[in-house]
């Protein structure tokens, strides 16, 4: 059975119980040596030749500084080989000084090494790893004193009584250091955990910073790609349109030219400037309800020769709908009436507003040639047509319905939460 934690294991609590053991026996080991000097002076006449005895302790105070000196170079006392050493010198002193005794002496209270050996049971536990050392070392101690001082005075009782301190002695010191060694690698383990733990939540940090400049790198893109599409939908509102008007109306008069052209230059001048650009155009001014949103649609598009019927009667009264709405919206509807001029050969559309529970639904119609709704749109139209209406309503978290079939016109539906 071990002793409990390795001696000497673990990181700084663990070694600094193993010194304070060192200091613990050091100052034992100086006390019981001052101990049995005082008691040699005392008990000098109960002793055969106590310049023996006195060379003795000599000796046994050099044993101790060298065993101490090498505790202290190996930061510990759980050393076998010096634990041997002192207990055998511990039995050496233990022997010969109960057979210096006079015969008139007493061995329980004249042996000036028995407190000596006593308080060696000490060390015995301090650095034993095992039961049995801590059992055997005190019984061999105790038969040793029992037998010498037997052998020259006599079997007593008072000797039982004193061996039983040897145990005593052995066990305090095991159970002491355990527990000490015991709570300072527990310290350790817990300082441990908590230095990973640190450098876990280091690293964690270390992450998320990394991750957050990675997202805000991503979210400047995803702007700049919002910014450029926003861009890009705005020139096609206007300016491309305008220059296809130019190009297709031949007979338009310089008067309607000069006009057009000069309210194109100025709204170009607000988008470099930045304000088209985040207002979302002429057509879906931020300030602007839905109704007159869609009226400066639909007059626009009266300028480029198409009849828009505009009905937003059903508007009158309704809960207001949000800039970024309106936005989508008119945008929306400004592709699907530019869709009708160009491809659906009709002069003539019909636009729909109307508040349907917590929603806007826009309609526009036209009886044009119609198309097949379902086939599939060529890639390089995205962002133009039915994707691009489809993008800006999805943008604003509403769907888009588009019935339509040749021959019978196109029904455009749009459907925005009005907040």
């Amino acid at each position: 059975m071990t002793a409990g934690p390795p001696a000497g294991a673990g990181g700084d609590a663990s070694l600094h119980s193993e010194r304070l053991i060192i200091r613990a026996f050091a100052l034992i080991r100086a006390f019981t040596l001052a101990q049995a000097a005082v008691a040699l002076v005392i008990d000098w006449r109960w002793y055969r030749w106590p310049g023996l005895i006195a060379a003795l302790l000599a000796a046994a105070a050099v044993q101790s500084l060298l065993v101490l000196r090498l505790f202290r170079r190996r930061n510990t006392v759980v050393y076998g080989p010096a634990l041997a050493t002192d207990a055998a010198a511990t039995l050496v002193l233990l022997t010969v000084g109960g057979l210096a005794l006079t015969r008139s002496g007493n061995p329980v209270t004249d042996d000036v090494f028995y407190p000596y050996s006593v308080a060696s049971m000490a060390l015995v536990g301090f650095g034993s790893r095992r039961w049995l050392t801590v059992v055997l070392v005190p019984a061999l101690t105790a038969g040793t004193y029992i037998a010498v001082a037997a052998v020259k005075f006599g079997f007593g009782f008072g000797l039982v009584e004193n061996s039983a301190t040897y145990w005593a002695f052995a066990v305090i010191g095991w159970a002491l250091a355990w527990k000490l060694r015991q709570l300072s690698l527990d310290l350790d383990r817990a300082r441990s955990d908590a230095v990973s733990r640190e450098r876990e939540l280091a690293q964690a940090r270390h992450q998320r910073e990394l991750q957050d400049v990675q997202l805000a790198a991503i979210k400047a893109e995803l702007d700049r790609g919002t910014e450029r599409t926003r861009i890009f939908r705005a020139l096609h509102d206007n300016v491309l349109q305008t220059l296809e008007f130019i190009a297709r109306h031949d007979r338009a008069t310089y008067s309607q030219l000069r006009d057009r052209v000069a309210a194109e230059a100025a709204w170009l001048r607000s988008l470099l400037q930045g304000g088209a650009a985040r207002a979302g155009g002429d057509a879906a001014q931020a300030g602007a309800d839905l109704a007159t949103a869609l009226a400066e649609v639909a007059q626009r598009h009266l300028a480029t020769g198409l009849h828009v019927e505009l009905n937003t009667a059903a508007m009158a009264g309704a809960r207001p709908v949000c800039p970024a709405v309106t936005q989508a919206l008119a945008g929306a509807v400004n592709e699907a009436l530019t869709n009708v001029r160009k491809h659906a050969g009709t002069a003539e559309a019909t636009v729909r507003a109307a508040p349907a529970g917590g929603e806007v639904v826009v309609t526009v119609l036209d009886h044009g040639c119609g198309f097949d709704a379902h086939a599939r749109v060529p890639a390089a139209a995205t962002g133009l047509g039915l994707p691009g209406i489809r993008d800006r309503v999805r943008e604003a978290g509403g769907t888009v319905v588009v019935s339509s079939a040749p021959g019978t016109g196109t029904h455009v539906e749009l459907r925005v939460p009005a907040r």
